[in-house]
């Protein structure tokens, strides 16, 4: 994760947080939906709360893609669906609850309570839990 260190330069100047929805590549952001316009009116952050729960999942889709759609037709809608949760959830509690549980996960620890929290509550990411199983 040292590509992310310049990131933190961003957040020096305030363009960035420490936690909030990663930006997304330009090329897979549709300004028309209203989910896309919840998300970028947050602050983008280094880390969130996606980060936590896709992961694994995500780069197996990836990896297991013939046609060079699965980012955009599989992981992007639950990468949306997650960071529309936390921008609706934004708060103290959730920024320490998500900060928290990223440390425990770089610790090695795994994703958390946070996780199956999301999981629970976005219906979009039963597709990971059902991968896990």
């Amino acid at each position: 994760h040292l590509d992310e260190i310049p990131q933190l330069w961003n957040v020096v100047r305030g363009e960035m947080t420490l936690l909030g929805p990663r930006p997304e590549a330009p090329d897979y952001v549709d300004q028309t939906s209203e989910q896309w316009r919840q998300v970028l009116a947050a602050a983008p952050g280094i880390a969130g709360p996606t980060q936590l729960v896709v992961g694994e999942w995500e780069l197996d889709v990836i990896t297991k893609d013939q046609t060079g759609t699965a980012y955009r037709d599989e992981v992007l809608p639950v990468k949306l669906a997650i960071d529309a949760w936390y921008v609706r959830n934004a708060s103290i509690a959730t920024d320490l609850r998500v900060g928290i549980s990223l440390l425990a996960h770089l610790a090695g620890k795994g994703p958390g309570p946070v996780a199956k929290q999301i999981r629970a509550a976005v219906p979009a990411a039963s597709k990971i839990a059902a991968h896990n199983s």
